[in-house]
């Protein structure tokens, strides 16, 4: 029987027995997650590496609006992305003083169980990430075995985006911006003029083309 997180409802179910198991289970699992991010932020790797599965069939997904869809296969390349974004982005953070999470939900199934939530403020303090997480109970220890990471919306990316029309007019940008200085442009693309401004002449080629600069800065940092 699959044990969730409404409490009142598997009590009348399964009874308090089964109860306490199943919020152990919730404990051990958000335990686990809380000490992976907090790992994260502190930049230590080791401590991050021992709460994953450590095997071929380990899975590291994510999608960036200025990135798109990245997928790591197996322990050894989601290690090494780890390791570089660690070496990148050396800036340590406090959990407490960052981060939170919202919509909470975990499903345990035998040994294997999945948790989602929302998750803000791990890279800027204020932006969301969506995640999944799915773990093994590994000689009674969970471990995530999978992780599954979107940024939430376009707006919400913490790089600059524009979109422009076929003259380079600039028609969008997020809520960061497009900065001038410090930005690069995708392959085949050339940046807009000085003279740009949004939402001027050619918004009926909002459609035609559509072009996404980012700022060297603010590569994907993983979280």
């Amino acid at each position: 029987m699959l044990r969730q997180t409404d409490h009142a409802m598997l009590r009348s179910v399964v009874g308090d027995r089964a109860m306490d198991d199943g919020e152990a289970d919730r404990a051990a699992i958000m335990a686990v997650i809380r000490a992976e991010t907090e790992a994260w932020l502190q930049r230590d790797f080791e401590a991050l590496a021992s709460h994953w599965v450590q095997s071929p069939q380990t899975r590291r997904m994510e999608y960036f609006a200025s990135l798109g869809v990245r997928v790591d296969e197996g322990w050894d390349p989601i290690a090494a992305r780890i390791k570089k974004i660690v070496e990148r982005f050396p800036e340590k953070h406090a959990f407490s003083e960052r981060v939170r999470w919202e919509k909470v939900n975990i499903v345990v199934d035998g040994n294997m169980a999945w948790m989602t939530f929302d998750q803000i403020g791990s890279d800027t303090g204020e932006d969301r990430k969506r995640q999944l997480r799915i773990l093994h109970r590994i000689d009674g220890a969970w471990k995530i075995g999978c992780m599954v990471m979107m940024e939430s919306s376009v707006e919400e990316a913490n790089c600059p985006l524009i979109e422009v029309d076929v003259d380079a007019r600039i028609l969008w940008t997020n809520r960061t911006g497009w900065r001038g200085s410090g930005c690069m442009t995708i392959p085949g693309s050339s940046p807009p003029p000085a003279a740009c401004v949004p939402g001027s002449a050619n918004a009926t080629l909002r459609c035609a083309r559509r072009c996404v600069w980012r700022s060297a800065s603010c590569r994907a940092r993983g979280r």
